[in-house]
């Protein structure tokens, strides 16, 4: 076994030293580390001191009928705009976020009173792209007049953009003064 560490030791430097000179391989490896373990928390931690909060009345103003008029006639600064388990909540108070319940772990299961607007199953639709890509992109170029090959390769984006999800679903639930709305996302891979 002693006899090995020399030969080993040899092939460890010619491959380190390969390393080292490829900058294709050397950039990224100091580059990435950097970025996610100085830059990034670094970042998140100004912000969050320098936080305030969000501006979001463009968004409530461009949701259809009267949706979000519970949530516009709260002076801003008591709006919350909030991440749980999942959902982006927009609410009038604290005592509705915590009112706000989810089903568990990962499952699409509709609340008492909710009503599916509607139910999709991105995985088939992946599907009928990838069957059809030829016919579609020769029909959508036609009718777009856009040269064919860049529809192909949008058809082909859209298509690898949808390998992460499986199953979208809308519902809509109303009670007194309050309309949800909410969108669920079945992903093809755990997070983790």
């Amino acid at each position: 076994m002693k006899e090995r560490w020399p030969a080993m030791g040899a092939v460890m430097a010619k491959d380190l030293t390969a390393i080292r000179r490829s900058k294709g391989v050397m950039l990224p490896m100091v580059i990435v580390p950097t970025l996610l373990l100085v830059v990034l928390p670094a970042v998140v931690g100004l912000a969050a001191r320098n936080a305030h909060a969000p501006d979001i009345s463009h968004v409530l103003r461009s949701l259809p009928g009267n949706i979000a008029k519970p949530i516009l006639r709260v002076p801003e600064a008591e709006r919350l705009v909030t991440l749980v388990d999942g959902y982006l909540l927009f609410a009038s108070s604290p005592e509705v976020l915590r009112a706000f319940t989810t089903s568990p772990a990962g499952a699409l299961e509709l609340k008492i009173g909710e009503v599916p607007l509607l139910r999709m199953s991105v995985k088939d639709l992946r599907q009928f792209l990838k069957e059809r890509h030829d016919a579609l992109a020769s029909y959508l170029a036609a009718k777009n007049d856009l040269p064919r090959e860049e529809v192909s390769r949008k058809l082909g984006s859209l298509v690898e953009a949808l390998q992460f999800v499986d199953r979208l679903e809308v519902s809509h639930r109303s009670q007194a003064g309050q309309v949800n709305l909410t969108l669920r996302l079945s992903l093809a891979y755990p997070l983790k």
